[in-house]
């Protein structure tokens, strides 16, 4: 009797996850999870930028800049409590390029989201004038909203 509930629960969740797995259909939007996840990857890319152009200045590895990003996730991030609430005084007091500011909303919190994780300001006014600002940018535009991934 057990044995027969365990393989129509089974069976159940089989069918629960294949239709879960349909498709959303020709000519329909992407859902959020899609649109999400391109956001992140655009906003981890700038951030994997700022992390590399960090770590040539300073010759150390801040792992604060790309926490919470792909292929970073057991990293051991070593910024203490006083140093996070420099970064966020950095951020907040952060003077925005020009550039940065015609570029809309979007460009000025990726802008202060590098300087908030530990990013110089002279990297990220440099990372600013890169093609993954840009694209992270754009796709924060088209996606009409901007997702924190901390």
């Amino acid at each position: 009797m057990a044995l027969k509930i365990v393989r129509i629960f089974a069976r159940l969740a089989s069918l629960l996850l294949l239709a879960g797995c349909a498709g959303s259909g020709v000519g329909q939007a992407a859902p959020e999870s899609v649109r999400m996840s391109a956001r992140v990857m655009a906003e981890c890319r700038m951030l994997e930028r700022a992390f590399r152009e960090t770590q040539k200045l300073t010759g150390s590895k801040n792992y604060a800049i790309v926490q919470g990003c792909p292929g970073y996730e057991n990293r051991r991030v070593s910024r203490g409590v006083f140093s996070g609430a420099g970064s966020f005084l950095s951020m907040s007091g952060a003077s925005i390029p020009a550039k940065v500011t015609a570029r809309g909303a979007a460009a000025i919190r990726l802008y202060r989201r590098m300087i908030a994780r530990g990013t110089p300001a002279g990297v990220a006014q440099k990372i600013s004038d890169s093609p993954e600002f840009k694209v992270a940018v754009n796709v924060a535009n088209q996606s009409g909203q901007l997702h924190e991934i901390l």
